[in-house]
């Protein structure tokens, strides 16, 4: 009975390290937050949808401090999406929030895009939400 007890814990601890996946780091910036000139490294998580797919959801932005200690975590409204990235957006002077886009599809499609506030890390926001990114047009020049 012992053995047969094994064997079946065995084949299940095979089954969960086979079906865990790890969260891939999609992008990274750094960003300066409440003008302390100390730079926080903001990070971009995902899980790849499948296989060879360049889908990712379950999106998660992750700060810390220089030291590598997690200040916040945040999950964005975007639900997922290809080929995402950040970068740093200046409000005035000194007021930065974080730029996220993610392609909604092929090369022709929409791009959602997210402003977050991380000046509080106990009150994280998207100030630029999916509602105001409808009325977003872009032209070039």
């Amino acid at each position: 009975m012992q053995k047969k007890l094994w064997g079946l814990a065995g084949l299940l601890s095979l089954c969960l390290l086979a079906t865990a996946a790890e969260a891939a780091k999609l992008a990274e910036v750094q960003a300066a937050f409440n003008g302390s000139g100390n730079p926080d490294t903001v990070t971009l998580y995902g899980d790849r949808l499948s296989g060879n797919s360049h889908y990712y959801h379950n999106l998660l932005l992750q700060v810390t401090d220089s030291e590598g200690r997690l200040k916040t975590a945040f999950t964005p409204s975007i639900r997922g999406g290809y080929f995402p990235f950040l970068k740093t957006f200046t409000l005035g002077k000194k007021h930065t929030e974080i730029l996220l886009a993610v392609a909604q599809g092929e090369a022709d499609k929409d791009v959602a895009y997210r402003l977050v506030d991380f000046s509080d890390a106990h009150k994280v926001k998207e100030t630029f939400t999916g509602v105001d990114n409808f009325g977003v047009t872009t032209t070039t020049q």
